[in-house]
């Protein structure tokens, strides 16, 4: 064959592998050397997060700030990427802002922009499925190429790597599989997808898909095998042209159970039912505030403690604190009854009494012992206050041989020691050595002592009432010699945190309980505002209203001591801490709190999140400043911020419910008045505590005309309907 003909022959073929090499090398060309995760911290330290699931039960998933979801407690977590084809690069997410469906509905969506490319994330759990999608817009004037990846990486993004798993697609079932179970299916079909072995480089990078992500390309390889010397990842690609003005939503659904493709409604309809049931598991009771973000984080909080809840135990967190604790249920059924669900606080009253021991004393939580000398009272007090709330006399007899012989376990040991409180305990954990005696321990102990022998009374048991009053007053008067004995006359003006700990911030954090709710301390004896002077003084002032406790912000420990100036008379300071808490929500729109924030970033540095104990105290704080009772009154906007009664503002509540029966109102605000349209039939009279910068000057109800005010306060018959407090700022 002349060589002519030769090259006629071989030129083709030439040309075809030259284009084949350049398709190649554009498609799978050699990944850049870092992973994007190359920097990842397998700990939950530094991390931010929220929680999604169902109700009452433990089918729940993690949602990142950036959107990024884990869809159970054990799975990998997805990422979402996009690649801007025409300038070969990934997006980066400026100018993010985070939100909830409707404002406060646990669905989290993340939106960013980049390039003129807008991005909106949303994700939700119904029907036991974590259904989650992503929606582009083009915003600029001319079309745009982009490739979406949503990799399947181990990275968790509570923390903690996962072991390399099995990675394949499944074409017919449009499904990434991750070891035995589907991690999610498409809704759309994909134009690729790509899997990895990650390797760790001479120099300490690793790579992983997103090293190939960061080049808009997937690896030839469809699927990888277990590896426990490596890490595996994978990624689903679209390519997708968008015009001016036009967007394009891809959606997604990742099994929460066994992974088994069931009977499944479209994303849409899901929508539909998710934001059908929430809506009506939150709305019990009515909330509109001026500042929208109170609002959103009463209903999110709510949600959240539903979530947090499995099979009616109520959890501080489902990540890391999973256990059933005795001193959580206690804030969190408090905050499911002032949400109108109390409902759900019943369910947590078996658990509770699962929780007692035979020597009478009551295990702190889930797997531990009866180390922690609060937990009795605790579940004295959750017994009483159900009880008070729901008149259920059965529940009470029922519950009687627990809450008897809980009271002479505290007996037991008030007597065991020395100087007639309760000897050391690992009382609540961050307040210091299980070696020292905590006043927090006390507090608690005279609380349930008193709600025992009220107990008593209501079910007959007279003899049980005199020992139990006798004993909770008995240690009521040793704790007070304890603390005179732990200070030095003009030297210790304040309640410290037990007679071993004279200093340290638990001092604050120990005495929150005394006022508020053990009421073992009495709010007007001098030296109790002392001390709790001593402890805004030192502890929160200094940090604009966050309450810094162990060299860390403690959210929940704040807004618990916001109630004690609340009923201190001192709700200037009690708006502060509110204002604090939700300026700092560490998730900018998810109302997600860390049980301890990291000072610098406030990011997650103890606990977990969101924190089951501060979505409780937000809850009951947010009520009580609202309406709360006083024996057969009712004290109406007692603590609310300045800012809420500027002109024009409105306040609203309804069906919040109270011992006296449910109480609603509108408050309206103009320069020059204050209107109030009450029902508080059940209450006696009705009382009302402004500002300190806003001055009564009149008061008429309806049209009558009243003389009980007197400078930033006033009362009246609770049988009022419209009131009008003229005013002067």
């Amino acid at each position: 064959m002349s060589l002519h003909r030769r090259i006629k022959y071989i030129s083709p073929i030439l040309l075809f592998l030259g284009v084949a090499a350049l398709l190649y090398i554009k498609l799978h060309g050699p990944p850049p050397k870092q992973s994007l995760f190359n920097n990842y911290s397998p700990s939950s330290d530094g991390k931010l997060w929220t929680v999604i699931g169902s109700a009452n039960s433990d089918i729940e998933a993690y949602v990142g700030i950036d959107g990024s979801y884990q869809p159970g407690k054990q799975h990998y977590s997805a990422h979402w990427y996009v690649y801007d084809c025409d300038s070969r690069r990934l997006l980066k997410p400026t100018r993010s802002r985070r939100s909830l469906m409707d404002g406060h509905l646990p669905a989290p969506i993340v939106e960013w922009t980049d390039a003129g490319i807008s991005a909106k994330i949303t994700t939700f759990v119904i029907t036991g499925k974590c259904f989650s999608s992503i929606t582009l817009r083009n915003n600029s004037n001319r079309s745009r190429r982009l490739t979406m990846f949503l990799a399947a990486l181990p990275y968790g993004v509570t923390g903690k790597i996962r072991d390399g798993e099995s990675l394949l697609y499944d074409r017919d079932r449009r499904a990434v599989t991750v070891g035995n179970h589907v991690f999610l299916y498409c809704d759309d079909k994909p134009q690729g997808f790509g899997a990895i072995l990650s390797e760790s480089a001479s120099d300490n990078t690793l790579t992983d898909i997103t090293s190939y992500i960061q080049n808009g390309r997937l690896p030839m390889r469809g699927s990888v095998e277990s590896s426990r010397e490596c890490g595996t990842s994978g990624a689903v690609g679209y390519e997708i042209r968008i015009e001016p003005g036009k967007a394009r939503t891809l959606a997604f659904r990742s099994p929460m159970t066994d992974g088994r493709q069931t009977q499944s409604p479209t994303y849409r309809e899901a929508r539909k039912l998710f934001r059908k049931f929430w809506t009506n598991q939150t709305g019990h009771v009515k909330l509109s505030l001026p500042d929208k973000r109170y609002t959103q984080c009463f209903y999110a909080s709510l949600a959240y403690l539903m979530i947090l809840s499995d099979g009616g135990a109520p959890r501080p967190g489902s990540a890391i604190y999973e256990p059933f604790w005795v001193r959580d249920n206690a804030y969190i059924t408090d905050a499911l009854y002032y949400a109108g669900r109390s409902d759900l606080a019943a369910k947590s009253l078996k658990h509770l009494a699962a929780m007692h021991l035979p020597n009478g004393g009551f295990r702190a939580h889930t797997g531990a012992g009866d180390s922690e000398y609060d937990a009795p009272g605790e579940a004295i007090y959750t017994f009483a206050q159900y009880y008070r709330r729901t008149g259920d006399i059965e529940m009470l007899r029922k519950s009687w041989p627990v809450i008897v012989s809980a009271s002479r376990y505290l007996k037991s040991k008030r007597l065991s020691g020395a100087d007639g409180i309760l000897p050391p305990s690992l009382s609540a954990e961050d307040l210091g050595s299980e070696k020292q005696q905590h006043y927090w321990d006390d507090f608690w102990a005279i609380r349930g002592l008193n709600d025992a022998a009220y107990i008593a009374d209501t079910l007959g048991h007279q003899d049980d009432a005199k020992w139990i009053r006798r004993e909770s007053d008995t240690l009521l008067d040793a704790t007070w010699a304890s603390i005179k004995n732990s200070r030095e006359p003009g030297v210790l003006d304040y309640i410290p945190n037990g007679p071993q700990d004279l200093t340290s911030s638990a001092m604050a954090r120990g005495t929150s309980c005394g006022v508020w709710p053990c009421a073992a301390l009495d709010a007007s004896d001098p030296f109790v505002r002392s001390s709790f002077e001593v402890y805004w003084k030192k502890w929160i002032e200094p940090h604009n209203g966050g309450f810094q406790h162990n060299g860390e912000y403690w959210p929940y420990a704040g807004l618990d001591l916001a109630m004690d100036y609340l009923i201190l008379d001192q709700p200037e300071r009690a708006a502060s801490i509110l204002r604090w808490t939700i300026d700092h929500d560490p998730t900018s729109g998810f109302y997600s709190w860390p049980e301890g924030m990291n000072v610098k970033d406030f990011t997650l540095a103890a606990g977990d999140m969101p924190h089951g104990w501060t979505s409780a105290s937000y809850i009951c704080l947010i009520r009580n400043l609202l309406v709360r009772e006083s024996g057969k009154d009712v004290i109406i906007a007692s603590g609310v911020p300045v800012e809420w009664l500027a002109p024009g503002c409105n306040i609203e509540i309804d069906s919040f419910p109270t011992t006296n029966g449910a109480v609603g109102y509108k408050l309206s605000a103009s320069s020059d008045a204050i209107r109030i349209s009450l029902r508080a039939s059940g209450a006696k009279m009705c009382r009302i505590r402004l500002p300190e910068s806003i001055k009564v000057t009149g008061l008429s109800a309806d049209g009558c005309e009243l003389t009980s005010f007197s400078g930033n306060k006033c009362s009246f018959t609770a049988a009022f309907r419209d009131i009008t407090m003229r005013i002067r700022r």
